[in-house]
């Protein structure tokens, strides 16, 4: 299943999904345009904040990746629907807490 996320230009980071919804779960949109009607929605209600448009873009995410990007952030999980978006973000979560992990060992030697 494709959705779609807007990422921000991070400094410590890099390119991070920082947008919640009421229950914090990552933000994501089912179709592109709603993804850009958001990003236009808060840069425009946000023009007293200075924020450079360029520091955001919209990315099409897979169940894999939203996996993966939740086990290396540490974010709540979001369920997926149907048994093969199951298998792709339990995939993407454990490859995301291996990598993390391997980051941590690679620190401490």
């Amino acid at each position: 299943m494709i959705k779609y996320a807007i990422l921000t230009d991070t400094f410590v980071t890099g390119w991070v999904n920082c947008s919640t919804d009421d229950d914090g779960y990552p933000l994501t949109f089912d179709t592109l345009q709603e993804a850009e009607i958001e990003l236009t929605e808060h840069l425009s209600n946000s023009e007293h904040l200075d924020l450079n448009p360029e520091d955001y873009k919209i990315v099409e995410i897979t169940d894999y990746d939203q996996g993966y990007n939740d086990a290396i952030q540490g974010a709540p999980c979001i369920k997926p629907f149907g048994l093969q978006a199951a298998r792709d973000y339990e995939d993407g979560y454990i490859q995301g807490v291996l990598h993390t992990m391997e980051q941590c060992f690679e620190q401490t030697e």
